[in-house]
């Protein structure tokens, strides 16, 4: 009944939206081409299910889609090369000005893998 219900549900909002779907065939139903929703297609299909997969975004991805990270390194020859030099000792000395429950040791180990971790 919960499947039926989600099933309604997104035709609804297709006939609302102007959009003319054709009614899939489908046991299953999964909102969000993200990682989990993706996932989650696989393992219903792989147990034999017919499943749809619906995504609002004209691309897959979800969420991941906006992630970004970044990791800091000190004391690169890109960073001298561009005058942008700062010594492992003064990153790390101004780091634990900012945060002092800092372990000093550890950012400094990772901070001297800098180049090896850029390259």
């Amino acid at each position: 009944m919960k499947t039926k219900f989600v099933y309604l549900s997104i035709l609804l909002a297709f006939s609302l939206s102007g959009v003319n779907a054709a009614v899939p065939d489908c046991q299953s139903v999964v909102i969000g081409s993200g990682v989990a929703g993706m996932k989650a297609a696989m393992d219903l299909k792989d147990g034999v299910n017919k499943v749809c997969l619906i995504e609002k975004m004209p691309f897959p991805g979800g969420a991941t889609n906006l992630a970004a990270t970044y990791f800091v390194a000190v004391g690169t020859k890109e960073q001298k090369a561009a005058g942008k030099f700062i010594s492992v000792d003064d990153y790390v000395a101004r780091q634990k000005k900012m945060l002092p429950n800092v372990d000093v040791d550890k950012l400094k180990a990772q901070m001297l893998c800098s180049q090896k971790n850029l390259d």
